[in-house]
């Protein structure tokens, strides 16, 4: 008889093979569940294949790309293998703390669709605990801010602090295969296709600012111009949806070019808004699309 998997956790990987093998300790090796790791082609002078974490364990499950398109579309094969009836998407370099299974098992077999928790974000250089914009808007919304729903809802965008149900996740719903900002959209749309969520305050997750990662290496003129994309397609998906807020989408670009201390692409982003707005460019049509998708 087959056992039945009730969580896939799929993570994406690249040359920090050693951070990798910490994440995947943090996971419980059970029957239930399904650890999936997708190698985006990791540098053999960094990574040794032979010895790969995960290899031979119980419950994990490694593949190899060659093609090097990043998280997103290692995110993306692994979601073609995940059997779970809820997905979790951890980042290789990140790991839960050990109340992780005493807090999923609770809504293994709830009727939520999403399940947002909170984390714990470290300075990996200090090893200093912070705040964090995740856990401080699930706090607002818990002590009575109802109004905070949207918050969660559409702009936390990290796909490492939900679990998702399975049949939210459709073949249309998938992770931009882009340089940067791969998961937004990805919980903004899921976020949407919810009707039934819960949040919680449970720190289960954790995860680490360090140098060298994605989100503190400089960025490039077209990995910002990535991110803008990827952030005008929020924005038209939420001006469909009428959902309220939605400029937030464009202004965080704006605010992280000035924190890049980019300032020709803030110049590029503000003279790009009009052109944006009021063209039908190709942008404009994918999300309308993808709007009109989660309607169905």
């Amino acid at each position: 008889m087959e056992i039945e998997i009730n969580y896939s956790f799929i993570i994406p990987h690249r040359n920090v093979p050693h951070l990798l093998q910490r994440c995947i300790d943090s996971i419980p090796k059970r029957d239930d569940i399904q650890i999936i790791i997708v190698d985006d082609n990791s540098d053999p002078k960094i990574v040794n294949f032979e010895c790969f974490p995960g290899l031979n364990e119980k419950c994990v499950e490694v593949y190899f790309t060659k093609e090097g398109k990043g998280a997103g579309y290692a995110r993306n094969i692994g979601l073609t293998y995940a059997k779970g009836k809820w997905f979790l998407f951890p980042d290789a370099d990140d790991h839960y703390t050990t109340d992780l299974m005493n807090v999923l098992d609770k809504y293994v077999n709830s009727n939520y669709d999403i399940i947002y928790f909170a984390c714990d974000h470290i300075i990996e250089k200090t090893m200093e605990h912070c705040d964090n914009i995740i856990s401080i808007q699930i706090k607002s919304y818990l002590e009575g801010h109802k109004d905070m729903i949207n918050n969660i809802r559409y702009y936390l965008w990290a796909p490492w602090n939900k679990m998702i149900k399975k049949e939210l996740i459709c073949e249309d719903v998938e992770f931009e295969e882009i340089e940067k900002g791969n998961d937004a959209l990805f919980s903004v749309r899921v976020g949407y296709r919810s009707t039934n969520i819960k949040v919680i305050k449970n720190k289960i997750y954790v995860y680490y600012t360090r140098e060298g990662n994605i989100s503190t290496s400089k960025l490039t003129f077209d990995k910002m111009y990535s991110l803008f994309t990827s952030r005008y397609r929020i924005y038209q998906y939420l001006c469909y949806g009428k959902i309220r807020r939605y400029n937030t989408a464009l202004w965080s670009c704006f605010r992280l070019a000035l924190n890049n201390r980019d300032i020709l692409f803030a110049i590029f982003f503000v003279l790009s808004i009009p052109l944006y707005r009021f063209n039908p460019v190709k942008e404009k049509k994918k999300a309308y699309s993808m709007f009109l998708i989660d309607n169905k």
